[in-house]
């Protein structure tokens, strides 16, 4: 009789799925969430996926014992059941994956520039909203690993630098909620809180306090070492007795 355990997993979005695949593994099969979404099967032999279904090549792979699913995006949520043979008889293990988005918030200064991990190859969209307002605009599209379609204000401060999206020369203007949005399932992977502080990047003197102490120690040296002669001759100087004059 097949064991209807149901073990719930969740990862953000872009981590690799496993699931540890028991002695006379014969096949995984994956159910969408989403009804309208064929299942999709995966044939295990000896420790291979083969065939793989259109749209995962380069993406599963058996390791270790373990199926693995390279970079979930929320169009793989959903039960993977785990089919195998045992005792004589064909058990079952499904495993329901949820995927979540990231969360995180940065504090810059005015003139810095702000990256956007974008967590997918996959086409994106990155919104943002202002703070203090609803409505979002769109700063850019992401397609084939290239910034694309600029909203206004972000033309030539927009472009993608290894799996990021990288937004220069901040102002305040630039404060609020940075959304990257799948542009496939319109799902959110990722949400980003910005504030901006006025004081502007300065920058960096050449040398250091300390290292400009040090030079200005280094050559106190040569110089103290001169005043001590002067002052050694001088004192000489009047301590000798005068010189007589002989007749």
């Amino acid at each position: 009789m097949p064991d209807s355990s149901v073990l719930d997993r969740t990862l953000l979005y872009g981590q690799d799925f496993e699931v540890q695949l028991p002695p006379g593994t014969t096949e995984l099969e994956f159910r969408p969430s989403a009804d309208t979404w064929p299942n999709r099967h995966f044939p295990i032999q000896k420790g291979i996926v083969t065939p793989i279904p259109p749209g995962y090549l380069g993406r599963v792979s058996v390791r270790q014992g373990c199926f693995v699913l390279e970079g979930v995006t929320s169009a793989d949520q959903g039960q993977y059941t785990v089919w195998y043979q045992s005792g004589g008889g064909d058990l079952e293990i499904t495993h329901e994956l949820s995927v979540t988005a990231h969360s995180d918030s940065h504090t810059l200064r005015s003139g810095a520039a702000l990256s956007l991990p974008l967590f997918t190859a996959e086409p994106v969209e990155v919104l943002f909203a202002a703070a203090g307002e609803g409505a979002s605009v769109s700063v850019c599209a992401v397609e084939r690993g290239a910034a694309s379609r600029p909203g206004p204000g972000y033309e030539h401060r927009v472009s993608v630098q290894s799996g990021s999206l990288t937004l220069s020369s901040l102002t305040a203007a630039d404060q609020g909620q940075y959304t990257v949005r799948d542009s496939r399932t319109n799902r959110t992977i990722s949400s980003v809180s910005v504030s901006v502080s006025e004081e502007a990047l300065r920058p960096r003197p050449s040398g250091s306090r300390s290292h400009i102490a040090a030079l200005l120690s280094v050559g106190c040296v040569p110089l103290a070492a001169l005043v001590c002669v002067v002052w050694a001759c001088r004192r000489c100087w009047h301590k000798a007795p005068p010189e007589t004059s002989t007749v």
